[in-house]
């Protein structure tokens, strides 16, 4: 620190000499008397070559220790942070809080060992996105899949290989129960087994253990959060007189009631909140018993003690749905120790708990409120795992159905934990594209290309947006369907301005007779011309469509002449709504050559009806 501040103090006088350098300024010329002063300019060169030369000087060593001054500064500063960081050891801040694992390694083979480590942390989500390349000449497509994620876990994620699942880790799942296959007489179903109640007499476990404490350990008598909360002096003595009508009722000479003895678990419940009662009021042991007659009714106490216990505060069970929600998972359980009120019990893990318990393992002191933190880090992930998907994007969740599938990332990626989507590349794959140019003359007379891509990968292509590229260039944006495994699917690709398209029509009516129940006829003639400018041929499809007639509606439609033959189609096939008289051609269309397609079709009413909306059926 010392030298720094002496190469601060040697630059600022630098400085100044540099300012007090430029400032010298050369005197204006003498007025001579009588003849002309001598010229001043070799003096003013030497003035000037001086005042420069010193400044450059000056300068050139300024740099100098500028230059060493930043490294000095540089290694002033890890000191300090060395110094800080060894000051406050036991302390971590909001920055430095993070979970770790250590382990040890036994093992005497030399070499690298792998360690994969699997945790799960809330706070992410993922969608699929595709960009698909297409060569219309060649047909080779190359589709690149990738993936928009989200991740506010409180970690960036730096150089990692990431892999994407459509599992949701925290979604309970049951195993499918495979049933046995036998040959012989059929048996009837076995019954599926219901909910079978917990063991009774868990609490007469820890008999000996309350019975006789262990050597220098304080005996700790088992308590009832809820029967201290509501215990009553008048209910203590009650139940003391109750236990001692039950050793009389039991007694063989005073053997006043045939029922049958409560049950342990029960029984274990009163005589706890009796302790609990005698260790919160402070009273003294009860009074002698009272004797009691025949006649009394021991059941009935019994009874009344009974829905006392159930009484107070105990929660109201739940219902089947709620239970099977707030289940914890095996590894969040803890088993409470003998001297804890829930001994015997599972009961989920507290998480702050936790945390306290592994900074007081490490001697650690945490200078923000640990509640606090954890508060603020799962708000953050609730966020982020909520967070509203990009336009396109489509919740994979609701449409995988029963099947999970993994995708793999071919590179290592960052994903910064700031709460907002970031695009990753996952894989590119090569495959083909078969295409097809479709044309509906009756809607459009544009041709547009449809491409057939098969799926060239074992996994299913999850929907999502694509973006297409024809030729390198961008064309549209579109939406890819969920697509199996060596699947296939349909991916416009745009207009073609290279095929041209031509419909025209004809319409004639004539009288099949003069008779009353003459029939008219109403002749439709529809003419396609295609014309393939492109330098290669083309496969094309024309879809056309004729009248339908309604159900027992008085006109019937006949197809005279089709050159060439069409067949029947049917939208549908293609995630179309029905439309009723869908016809299609489909044929090849050499290079710079133009095909004609015709058809010629009749419609049939009687002569004095006609067809509602006119009897011309093509425009």
């Amino acid at each position: 620190r010392r030298s720094i501040e002496r190469d601060e103090a040697h630059i600022a006088a630098l400085r100044h000499e540099c300012d007090l350098l430029a400032g010298i300024r050369v005197p204006a010329r003498p007025r001579a008397e009588g003849r002309p002063p001598a010229s001043p300019m070799p003096a003013r060169v030497a003035l000037e070559r001086f005042t420069h030369g010193s400044i450059d000087q000056r300068l050139g060593r300024i740099r100098e220790l500028e230059a060493g001054l930043h490294g000095k500064r540089e290694e002033a500063a890890d000191l300090a942070d060395r110094l800080h960081r060894s000051n406050r050891e036991h302390l971590a801040d909001r920055q430095t809080v993070s979970k770790a694992v250590r382990f040890p390694l036994h093992g005497d083979a030399a070499g690298n060992v792998r360690i994969e480590v699997d945790y799960h942390v809330p706070g992410a989500r993922w969608a699929p996105t595709y960009q698909c390349h297409v060569d219309t000449r060649t047909g080779d497509t190359a589709i690149h899949q990738r993936a928009v994620v989200v991740q506010d876990t409180g970690e960036d994620w730096s150089r990692v290989q990431l892999e994407l699942s459509t599992a949701l880790p925290t979604r309970f799942s049951e195993l499918p129960e495979l049933a046995s296959i036998r040959i012989g007489k059929a048996q009837p179903p076995a019954v599926q087994r219901g909910f079978r109640p917990p063991p009774t007499g868990a609490a007469a476990l820890f008999a000996d253990f309350d019975r006789g404490p262990l050597p220098g350990a304080p005996r700790v008598q088992p308590t009832r959060s809820w029967a201290v909360q509501t215990v009553a002096l008048d209910d203590v003595l009650e139940m003391a007189e109750l236990e001692v009508e039950e050793e009389m009722a039991d007694s063989p000479e005073m053997d006043f009631d045939e029922s049958p003895e409560p049950a342990p678990e029960m029984r274990m419940d009163r005589a706890e909140s009796a302790l609990a009662a005698d260790g919160f009021l402070g009273a003294p042991p009860p009074s002698p018993p009272r004797a009691r007659s025949a006649a009394a009714p021991a059941p009935a106490k019994r009874k009344k003690a009974r829905e006392r216990d159930m009484a107070p505060g105990k929660p109201m069970p739940m219902e089947p749905d709620e239970v099977h929600d707030a289940l914890p998972t095996f590894a969040d359980l803890r088993l409470a120790g003998a001297r804890s009120p829930d001994r015997g019990r599972l009961s989920p893990a507290d998480p702050r708990a936790e945390y306290r318990a592994s900074l007081d393992r490490l001697g650690l002191t945490l200078e923000d409120d640990l509640s606090g933190l954890l508060d603020q880090a799962q708000q953050r992930a609730r966020a982020a795992a909520s967070v509203g998907l990009p336009p396109g994007t489509s919740d994979i969740a609701g449409v995988i159905g029963a099947f999970d599938y993994t995708l793999h990332a071919e590179h290592r990626v960052d994903v910064p934990s700031d709460g907002t989507f970031h695009s990753i590349a996952l894989a590119s794959r090569s495959t083909r594209a078969e295409l097809t140019y479709v044309v509906v003359p009756r809607v459009d007379t544009n041709v547009f290309r449809v491409a057939a891509i098969h799926n060239p990968t074992e996994a299913p292509m999850l929907p999502g947006p694509v973006e297409v590229y024809v030729g390198g260039r961008y064309v549209l944006s579109s939406q890819l369907p969920l697509v199996g495994p060596r699947g296939r699917f349909h991916l416009g690709l745009g207009v073609e301005q290279g095929v041209r398209c031509a419909r025209n029509t004809h319409f004639r009516e004539s009288r099949s007779g003069a008779a009353v129940v003459a029939m008219n006829e109403l002749h439709h003639t529809i003419d396609v011309t295609l014309h393939n400018q492109l330098d290669r041929p083309i496969h094309a499809e024309v879809r056309e469509r004729i009248p339908a007639p309604a159900e027992n509606a008085e006109v019937a439609v006949e197809e005279v002449r089709v050159e060439p033959p069409w067949e029947p189609w049917d939208q549908r096939k293609v995630g179309g709504a029905r439309v009723l008289g869908g016809r299609r051609w489909t044929l090849d269309v050499p290079a710079g050559e133009r095909t004609r397609l015709e058809a010629h079709y009749v419609v049939k009413i009687y002569a004095n009806n006609e067809v509602v909306g006119g009897n011309r059926r093509e425009a």
